[in-house]
């Protein structure tokens, strides 16, 4: 699962603790090779925490405000507090969904075919009868009021009539 910390940040871990048991049994002379290998671990650990941290924001777990909230949790109590973000619910909705009604788009579909079919009267009427397009429109509107009858004027014609 992507909620889990994956294989290789397990394996570096594993790792920089092998270093750390080799290092202590050699007894490498001065505390130097020891102090670089726990600020290498500090590092590591801190960006892990962040990655973590990173994750619930991304997926909308926790807020980009509660960040900081969240490190010192993780920080406490690990485990606990790892398996609390995995389990959440997202408060933020982080994606996007367009979704249509079937009634939307069948007016949609009865809408266009209206229009394709004034369209066909109106250029008939300017081609037969010579009209320009204002007065074909008219003829047709008055010829066939039904296909005009639903249609909606938009608002901001509204308010220029």
């Amino acid at each position: 699962r992507e909620d889990l910390p994956n294989t290789a940040i397990q394996n570096t871990i594993e790792s920089l603790a092998a270093e750390l048991r080799t290092q202590t049994m050699l007894n490498a002379p001065g505390p130097r090779p020891l102090l670089q290998l726990e600020t290498r671990f500090q590092s590591f650990n801190e960006r892990f925490l962040n990655r973590i941290v990173d994750t619930a924001i991304s997926q909308g777990k926790i807020l980009p405000t509660e960040r900081e909230h969240w490190r010192n949790q993780l920080e406490k109590d690990f485990d606990t507090k790892t398996a609390q973000l995995a389990n959440a619910k997202p408060v933020l909705k982080t994606e996007f969904t367009r979704q249509f009604s079937n009634s939307s788009i069948a007016a949609t579909s009865d809408s266009m075919e209206r229009t394709r079919r004034i369209q066909s009267l109106v250029q008939d009427k300017m081609k037969n009868l010579g009209h320009d397009y204002d007065r074909a429109r008219q003829e047709v509107k008055t010829e066939n009021p039904a296909l005009f009858a639903s249609m909606q004027i938009p608002t901001l014609l509204l308010h220029l009539v």
